[in-house]
C-alpha cells in the first residue's frame, strides 16, 4: 500500500493508524509510522488479522526483535495464573535491568470485548509537567528499580531476599533517540531514591507518583478482537486491572528490545511466570 498515512489522535496521547498491516507497507509509511511513534508513543491499528511472524515483523520496524523467541500469549486461561488475569501495577517492562525493553505489543486474539482493559500513562508528558522547584530537586538523582516478585504492589528492599537484583536509572531518564527526559520511576518496581535517606526518599516518590499518574496523563484502552497495539516502553508505562472472572482475554506479545526479560530475570522467576 503507497500513499500517506491515515491517522487519527489518542487523547492524552497514541494514534490510531487505518492501515492493514498484512497488506504491502511502503518504506515512506514505515518511516512516518517511526516518527509517530516518537511523537505519539502508542499506535493502534484496529481490524488486524496477524500471525505471529506478521506481529514481528511489524515490530521490527520499531527496533530489535529476537530472531528466535516465540510470541507469547497472555490468557485468562487458568494454566497462565495471575498472570493472565490478575491485577499489574503501572510499571516499564525491565526497568529494573540497566536494558529496559525499547518496545512492547499486544495483539487481541481472543477477547470479550470492551470487557478488559489496559491503561497506560506518559512518563513523558509527567515529566516535561513538572514544576520547576521540584525537576531541580530531582536532577542528578537515582531511582532504584527492583525486579517485581510481586505484579500487583511496589516492590519493597527490606521485604525482598538478601542480594535480590535490580538496577539504579536516572529519575529523569533521556530518551535514547529523542533525548526527551522521562520520568523513570514507577508504581511496582521502584524501591527508593539512592541519594536519599529513607523518610526523604519515601516522600519524593509519593510527591512524583501524584504528578506521574495523574489522570491527565492516561489513556485506557478497551480491548476489541482484532486490536493491535505497539508503544514505547520507555515513555509509556502500563497496567492492568483484575480481569473479571470468566471474562475471556487471550492477548499476543512481541517484545522490542536487545534483551529479552527471560534472559535477565532471577533464576526461578522465569519458571514462575510460565509464559505460554
Amino acid at each position: 500500500m503507497s500513499g500517506a498515512l491515515q491517522w487519527r489522535p489518542l487523547a492524552p496521547f497514541g494514534a490510531t493508524i487505518d492501515l492493514d498491516l498484512k497488506g504491502s507497507v511502503s518504506g515512506d509509511q514505515i518511516d512516518a509510522l517511526r516518527e509517530l511513534f516518537d511523537r505519539r508513543h502508542l499506535l493502534l491499528f484496529t481490524g488486524q488479522s496477524l500471525s505471529a511472524a506478521d506481529q514481528r515483523r511489524v515490530c521490527g520496524w520499531f527496533g530489535p526483535v529476537e530472531e528466535d523467541k516465540p510470541a507469547s500469549r497472555f490468557t485468562t486461561e487458568p494454566e497462565m495464573g495471575a498472570l493472565g488475569a490478575g491485577e499489574l501495577a503501572f510499571h516499564s517492562d525491565m526497568a529494573c535491568t540497566p536494558a529496559p525493553l525499547i518496545g512492547l505489543s499486544l495483539l487481541a486474539i481472543e477477547v470479550e470485548e470492551r470487557s478488559s482493559t489496559t491503561m497506560f500513562v506518559d512518563a513523558m508528558a509527567a515529566a516535561r509537567d513538572l514544576p520547576e522547584i521540584l525537576r531541580r530537586r530531582i536532577e542528578g538523582l537515582h531511582v532504584m528499580n527492583l525486579w517485581p516478585s510481586e505484579l500487583a504492589q511496589r516492590q519493597r528492599s527490606h521485604l525482598a531476599p538478601a542480594g535480590w537484583p535490580g538496577a539504579a536509572h536516572p529519575v529523569l531518564k533521556p530518551h535514547p533517540r529523542t533525548g526527551e527526559p522521562i520520568l523513570y520511576l514507577n508504581a511496582n518496581q521502584s524501591d527508593r531514591i539512592v541519594e536519599l535517606e529513607a523518610a526523604e526518599s519515601e516522600d519524593l516518590i509519593q510527591a512524583l507518583f501524584q504528578r506521574l499518574y495523574a489522570p491527565a496523563h492516561r489513556y485506557e484502552h478497551q480491548w476489541r478482537n482484532g486490536d493491535f497495539i505497539v508503544w514505547d516502553n520507555l515513555a509509556l508505562q502500563h497496567a492492568r486491572k483484575p480481569v473479571p472472572p470468566g471474562v475471556v482475554r487471550t492477548l499476543q506479545r512481541v517484545e522490542i528490545g536487545a534483551c529479552p526479560w527471560s534472559d535477565m530475570a532471577p533464576e526461578g522467576l522465569v519458571a514462575s511466570y510460565r509464559q505460554a
